[in-house]
């Protein structure tokens, strides 16, 4: 594995590692809300925490803790995607 692609699957050195995983349970919560509201709140805030690269790696540990959950009728996992769609598009980016 080269440096570029070691660097890409972890988290920024300067993160708190409990943090982390505060966030991840945080965004799981939220998903199995299924409050856009809620989505919305958090994205924004960890915006100004984390980087791009340091929340795609917590998105994708939370949809591995998801699993096959069920959030209503659909899987928490889609229904969180779906909404983060929904809500960059609103916000054009």
């Amino acid at each position: 594995m080269t440096k570029q692609q070691s660097s890409s699957t972890k988290f920024s050195e300067e993160l708190d590692p409990k943090e982390i995983m505060d966030m991840m349970f945080v965004l799981y919560q939220v998903s199995k809300s299924r409050s856009f509201i809620e989505l919305s709140r958090f994205v924004n805030l960890s915006a100004e925490v984390i980087g791009p690269n340091d929340f795609n790696l917590l998105l994708r540990g939370v949809i591995r803790m998801m699993g096959n959950s069920k959030c209503g009728q659909e899987l928490c996992s889609d229904w969180l995607m779906t909404n983060l769609y929904e809500l960059y598009k609103a916000l054009g980016v």
